[in-house]
This record gives structure tokens, C-alpha cells and sequence, in this order.
């Protein structure tokens, strides 16, 4: 790319001035878009070390089951990595 491209998606870009990343690995982010809280998920099953969480409780309530309670209807598509029946069952039916 040269300089004048670069500018040209800098004028047309979107510019977050206060973004933040709630945790470095993919699977404890969408825990934590999922429930709207911080994740006590500290890895996913590829990078977990003995003792650490990977999975979402099952008691734990997700913001798609609110959407579901209103009427949307919810589909799972792409990466989920959070474990539990309930989670899958919210995002599929």
C-alpha cells in the first residue's frame, strides 16, 4: 500500500477513542460479550493449564437468552468454544 491509500482509509475510517479488548484470547472475549460481565474464563481448551476455566456455567444466563425471551430467534453461526448444552441450545433454537 502506498501512503496516499493509507490516508485515504484514514479519512474514511471510524476512529474508537475509548476501546478495550476485556481479555486476550478469543473464547474468554465472547464470554464475556455473552454474559456482560468479566470472564472468570481464563483460557480456551487449546491453551488451558491445569486449574484454569474453559467453559461457561451452566447457570450462567447469556444475552441471547434475553433476545430469545422477547421473541428474536437466535442462530449460532462460526466459533463458540463456551461449552455448555444451555448456551448451545440458546444459540440454535
Amino acid at each position: 500500500m502506498n501512503l496516499p491509500t493509507i490516508r485515504s482509509l484514514m479519512n474514511d475510517a471510524v476512529v474508537f477513542t475509548n476501546a478495550f479488548c476485556g481479555a486476550p484470547l478469543c473464547a474468554v472475549a465472547r464470554a464475556m460479550l455473552a454474559t456482560g460481565r468479566y470472564s472468570y474464563i481464563t483460557a480456551n481448551g487449546e491453551r488451558a493449564h491445569d486449574g484454569h476455566e474453559t467453559i461457561l456455567c451452566q447457570s450462567d444466563v447469556i444475552f441471547q437468552e434475553y433476545l430469545k425471551a422477547i421473541g428474536y430467534r437466535t442462530k449460532h453461526a462460526g466459533k463458540g468454544h463456551l461449552g455448555t448444552r444451555s448456551l448451545w441450545m440458546v444459540l440454535s433454537g
